[in-house]
């Protein structure tokens, strides 16, 4: 019987053994799963923020680029008004020109 009890205790012993074995294999496993864990959420932290980064830099540019459609656009009115008052001039020329005929004839008329 106590040659039993030895055996079963030797087997015991070596249960735990393994068991402790099993246990220390498996929180090295824990801990590697825990690292790469973190080491993904790092990664995708730092994506993110790129991400954000160009989101930051498409908005500026798309202000940047109304900004430049609204200078253009204001050129363009500009650049119409411009045209405008030229025609108005060259307009009032051509009345002026009728009437410094108009005029010339009149003063013809008056000579001796």
């Amino acid at each position: 019987m106590i040659k039993q009890m030895i055996r079963r205790s030797g087997n015991a012993a070596e249960v735990i053994k393994q068991g402790l074995e099993q246990a220390r294999e498996r929180n090295m496993l824990t801990t590697q799963a825990t690292d790469t864990f973190q080491s993904i959420f790092k990664e995708l932290g730092e994506g993110l923020n790129r991400i954000n980064e160009v989101a930051e830099s498409a908005q500026q540019m798309t202000e940047r680029n109304d900004a430049m459609i609204g200078a253009v656009t204001q050129l363009s009115a500009i650049s119409e008004e411009g045209m405008a008052s030229t025609e108005e001039v060259a307009s009032l020329a051509g009345n002026l020109a009728d009437l410094a005929d108009k005029l010339k004839q009149s003063t013809n008329m008056f000579r001796i």
